[in-house]
Formats: C-alpha cells, structure tokens, sequence
C-alpha cells in the first residue's frame, strides 16, 4: 500500500482527524494517520481560470495538461480550487474562493443551497443559466455528435423557481432517532434536512415540516418519498420495507385530514402498492 493523502470525505475519514493519510505509524504498520494541514493545502489547493462549462454545471479549467471540472465555478471567474477527486483522465475540485467573480454571479437565495444537492445553479443568474445549458447541449453535438448547428431557435424559458413537479425526497434517521427528509447533500451520502425547497410548488415546499413530524413513527421502515404534482392533485408515496402498522396508518390518517383534499397518500413496498386516502395516484 503506497502512502498519500485522503481527500477529506464523509465516507473516508467520517471521525477520524480532520485530515488523513495513508503511513506507518508508531508501529512501523501501514495505517491511517493524521498530517499536518499545511501539507493538505500544498497537495490539494491551486488557482486557476475557468475557461469553459460542462453539462453538470461545473467550471473547466487546465492543469498541467489535464482537464479539472470545479463545482461552483463559473465560465470567465479566476478562482482557487482544491482537489477532491484525483482521475488518470480528468480531475475533479471545488472552488474554496472566487477570486474574480463573474458578472453572473449571484447570492443563491435559498438557505439550504450551500448543503443541499437538490439543485446546483442557483448562484447563477437565471437567464445566464439559460445560455449555459444551450451552450453545453452545443458543445455535445459538435464533439460527441460531430454536427455542427447551423441554426439555433430561441431558448424556452421556464418558470425559475416552483418548476418542480415529480421527484423523490430521501429519508435518514439522525443520531437520535429523529426522521429527516430532504435531499441528498452536495458531494455526500448525507441528507441534508430541509424545512423548504424553493424549485417545489409552493404548497408542497410549505408542508416539509408537517410531513416531517407526521412520519416520525415510520423511521426504521421508510426509504423515501416520491411526490408527483399535476391536474390540481398532489401525491405522496412512501416506499417503505414492510406494509405500516396500524399506528403508522393512523398516523397517515391523520396527515390526510390535515392536508385537506388534492392530496393522494399511498405507501409501496417492493411491488404492492396501496392507496390510502384521497384515491389512487395516476
């Protein structure tokens, strides 16, 4: 086993010391030990200019002939990065600071951006974000296509916030035992517990927290929640391991009369699906 640094993850180094590698310890045996800081932030930390943009949201920039995608990086800003994930091919960063800003720049107004991995382009201006995703899809014609448009028709633009209607919250128990429901944070299997979400239809954005603490008796058995909005009508469908006790139903009742009508309530667990209140979801 050669020895070298840990990117500072979640995953790798969860309670270990903030900053990790691989060398012989005391003993001589190879094993995970901690360094010092300064040698993490020589090894990993770099500026550079971004010069391009890719389908994933994330800054292109060179380094020593190799390309780096730099999450929360903009086209035209200088920034300075550090390494997350090294690749043969490519490697992957994060900007730790914008030392130029782009005029596209902007403060993501959602409380919850800076962990949650729910959406990844609110510090962009919405039209800007527009022009990068038409610029991206021509990028993909010409090289992994080989066509070249000769016409662009105008983009369309959608609604910029409250746009989405079908998706899945994910569902963690915390150390305590306590129900979280979100969606997964940027660059982790963690959850990141929200108690709004500004791309969801308001109504469903306003009961997160009610939803919430009705579901507390589900942890244990609950995996997520998919949400579908549409025809005046909004379904929730908890997958879960086994079908809800009867407490849990009660519990669902309950929600249900809460929420009023327009709301459909289901659970599934592998391939049986029940309809609890307000009818069969379509």
């Amino acid at each position: 086993m050669r020895g070298g640094i840990i990117p500072q993850t979640p995953a790798i180094c969860g309670k270990m010391p903030p900053f990790c590698a691989f060398g012989r310890n005391g003993r001589g045996e190879m094993a995970i030990v901690a360094v010092k800081k300064d040698a993490v932030a020589q090894a990993d930390l770099f500026e550079a200019d971004v010069s391009g943009w890719d389908s994933e949201g994330r800054g292109i920039v060179r380094r020593d002939g190799k390309a780096v995608f730099v999450s929360d990086a903009l086209p035209g800003e200088r920034v300075l990065c550090r390494v997350t994930r090294a690749g043969k091919r490519f490697d992957e960063a994060e900007a730790v600071r914008v030392i130029r800003p782009s005029e596209s720049r902007r403060t993501p107004p959602c409380p919850h951006y800076a962990e949650c991995g729910g959406c990844s382009m609110q510090h962009v201006e919405f039209a800007a974000q527009v022009a990068m995703k038409q610029r991206a899809v021509e990028e993909q014609c010409e090289r992994i296509g080989r066509v070249r448009p000769t016409q662009m028709l105008a983009p369309v633009y959608g609604l910029p916030w409250h746009y989405r209607e079908r998706g899945r919250f994910g569902v963690q128990a915390d150390e305590g035992g306590r129900l979280k429901i979100g969606f997964r944070a940027k660059r982790s299997n963690r959850l990141a517990d929200i108690s709004s979400c500004m791309v969801l239809p308001r109504h469903l954005s306003a009961v997160l927290p009610l939803l919430k603490e009705a579901l507390q008796t589900f942890a244990g058995i609950l995996r997520g929640i998919e949400f579908a909005v549409g025809g005046g009508k909004t379904a929730l469908c908890l997958l879960t391991d086994k079908r809800p006790s009867e407490k849990q139903r009660g519990a669902l009742r309950a929600l249900s009369e809460t929420l009023g009508s327009g709301w459909l309530l289901s659970w599934k667990a592998g391939d049986r699906e029940e309809p609890l209140y307000g009818g069969r979801a379509v």
